[in-house]
């Protein structure tokens, strides 16, 4: 498959007249030419820029959805439809400080929503926003959860 816009951005360059030559078993970009002529499927997207897609290393979630609060049909949902809209294409999750009891439930949500495979945004980790800060540091993360670093609780966050 051949993608066709007008400029393509890459970290290093801004490339015009050239595209996007795609896989189309793998979806993965075989290379940036300007030899495509003779292929019978070129997209075109005049007026547009191609740009390498976003990895979002903190996320708690967005537009209503949460990471901390919803269910792994949520989160595929939303990895599958929301976060790939904006062009992102992998995620970290974020989770605020909250009880351990509520991180072992989001954990499980998240490990269960990427069991079976999503075709849009990648989850590739989860960030544990807290519960061991200094509360006086805390910032807006709820100060009943904030504690001391408990090894015992991180080993059964961690298994």
């Amino acid at each position: 498959m051949i993608i066709k816009p007008d400029i393509i951005l890459t970290p290093h360059s801004i490339l015009k007249d050239l595209a996007i030559i795609v896989n189309e078993r793998s979806g993965i970009i075989e290379e940036v030419s300007n030899n495509y002529d003779d292929c019978d499927e070129i997209h075109r997207y005049e007026a547009c820029i191609a740009v390498p897609g976003f990895i979002d290393l903190h996320t708690q979630g967005c537009l209503g959805f949460s990471f901390s609060q919803s269910n792994s049909d949520e989160i595929r949902k939303a990895l599958s439809e929301i976060y790939p809209r904006f062009g992102v294409t992998s995620v970290m999750a974020t989770l605020e400080a909250m009880s351990n009891e509520s991180y072992m439930l989001s954990i499980k949500n998240l490990l269960n929503a990427v069991k079976s495979e999503i075709n849009g945004t990648n989850l590739i980790g989860i960030h544990l926003e807290g519960p061991y800060l200094n509360i006086q540091k805390s910032g807006s993360q709820r100060k009943e959860f904030i504690r001391n670093p408990s090894l015992n609780e991180f080993e059964t966050l961690y298994s």
